[in-house]
């Protein structure tokens, strides 16, 4: 018994159905093997032999193979990664970085970033490596973002900072609205500054 979803092995299998299928309506020999698939030999899950027009002939039943089938290729564990993002505001504009043009979200914008875990003390410290004379920490907050082969677990800091800089775009939430198409993985940060941003005007 082999993988599945090996070319060679559909090509096989291909090969032997060739030899049985019926020459007449062969359309209706493949909707009869979809149906048992569908209600009889279910996936994730044990068949219902019971049912089954075919299980004196099924090998898998006579053998008692059923469980070890389909052979398929052991999927990669999703690699995780975590992730720093600095929410930083000065004077009600946002700093937005431009990511990379290879890797994931190529040339996309996003709130500036690092593929590490700071804790608060080391979230202020880098702010300050990047003289921006952080002027408080408000809120943190985390999300995780899941893509085909890794998953992102970000945790963002939103600090009002007294300087900008030259590295990224400080920019006000209308135009980072109306100008900065924000993909999905960065999105939840850009509404975390409206909720952020109405709990500090009722504290006020």
């Amino acid at each position: 018994y082999t993988n599945i979803d090996k070319a060679s092995t559909k090509k096989d299998v291909a090969k032997l159905l060739g030899a049985v299928y019926p020459k007449e309506q062969p359309g209706c020999a493949t909707q009869a093997l979809m149906e048992l698939g569908a209600t009889v030999c279910v996936p994730n899950g044990a068949p219902k032999c019971d049912v089954c027009p075919l299980v004196n002939i099924c090998r898998a039943n006579v053998e008692s193979l059923w469980k070890n089938l389909p052979v398929r290729a052991e999927k990669k564990k999703r690699k995780i990664v975590k992730k720093t993002v600095f929410v930083l505001s000065c004077e009600e504009r946002y700093a937005l970085n431009k990511r990379s043009a290879n890797g994931l979200l190529a040339s996309m914008w996003e709130f500036p970033s690092l593929d590490s875990e700071l804790n608060e003390q080391e979230v202020l410290k880098q702010v300050s490596a990047w003289k921006l004379a952080p002027e408080e920490l408000l809120y943190s907050t985390k999300y995780s973002h899941i893509f085909s082969h890794v998953e992102w677990q970000m945790t963002a800091y939103y600090i009002r900072c007294k300087t900008v800089n030259k590295n990224w775009d400080w920019v006000t939430l209308d135009r980072i609205d109306a100008e900065y198409a924000l993909p999905s993985a960065v999105r939840p940060f850009r509404d975390f500054i409206d909720k952020m941003n109405c709990i500090t005007a009722c504290e006020q």
